[in-house]
């Protein structure tokens, strides 16, 4: 025995890589190696659709299978492999391992947008009733990014605020870069008194407020549409595209239009171009 350890020990001694640590962590490194090209075309996969089914060559699979037929009908051989090896219980198509890999998908493009903004430092806040989105700045160039959907059941200046303030906490984001914020028109969020603005500016007084562009746009074309001569050319528009005949015969008469237009305007060039010389 003593023997056989010595013989062991010189052997470890002069090639290293032979020791049984090594051995181990080695294949270690393998297996992590063969679940990422495994996971690859899944993770790809799931980026453009999700869904639940068996895998097969049935039709009405659902659109995640089908696009994991496709991979390997062009020749995906990490995708058609791990799907021939694998046991039932690991093929990683489940809904909730697709869910799973989503969540990592989502921690990792978080880190580095976070990452970005931190680098930009200062940033701005859009929220409406739906999303909540940061805008940050480098470099002269503004970049918008949706971070986060957050349930609110009230909907207080005091309780969406605080709202925002945990989730800027949350992503370690200090509110003294805050430069910015977009809201609706609504008092709770636009309001000089105890809206969402009003009480982030007493934390910060330096984000600017503006009203959110999109509802502004909104707003007037709700107010437009009460203009009869407008609600008379939607009403037009409306009756002309009900019809292919109609909407053919307007096509014709807008070229019209234009091919006169486009030779007037070419004789009127020519005929100042006369005159000059």
């Amino acid at each position: 025995m003593a023997v056989l350890k010595s013989k062991n020990f010189k052997t470890v001694y002069e090639c290293p890589e032979k020791g049984v640590n090594i051995q181990i962590e080695t294949e270690k490194l393998k297996i992590f190696k063969s679940n990422k090209e495994r996971l690859i075309p899944l993770v790809k996969t799931i980026m453009l659709h999700r869904d639940d089914g068996e895998l097969s060559d049935e039709i009405g699979q659902g659109k995640f299978r089908a696009l994991l037929h496709f991979r390997m009908d062009a020749g995906d051989s990490n995708l058609q492999k791990h799907l021939e090896t694998a046991p039932k219980n690991a093929t990683y198509l489940s809904k909730t391992t697709q869910k799973q890999l989503i969540e990592c998908c989502h921690t990792l493009i978080m880190k580095n947008v976070i990452k970005k903004v931190k680098e930009a430092k200062y940033y701005a806040v859009l929220a409406d009733e739906t999303t909540s989105t940061w805008i940050y700045t480098k470099e002269h160039n503004t970049r918008r990014v949706q971070m986060c959907f957050l349930s609110a059941i009230d909907l207080s200046g005091a309780a969406l605020s605080e709202q925002i303030l945990q989730e800027l906490n949350r992503v370690s984001l200090q509110i003294e870069n805050m430069r910015g914020q977009g809201y609706d028109g609504g008092a709770n969020m636009s309001g000089k008194f105890n809206g969402v603005q009003d009480r982030l500016k007493e934390i910060q007084p330096l984000p600017v407020y503006m009203h959110c562009a999109a509802h502004k746009l909104d707003l007037a074309v709700v107010k437009a549409c009460s203009l009869s001569s407008v609600h008379n050319v939607m009403g037009v528009t409306k009756f002309v595209r009900e019809s292919a005949k109609r909407l053919e015969l307007i096509k014709e008469a807008i070229l019209e239009k234009l091919y006169n237009f486009s030779l007037r305007y070419q004789y009127e060039r020519g005929a100042s171009h006369h005159s000059n010389t």
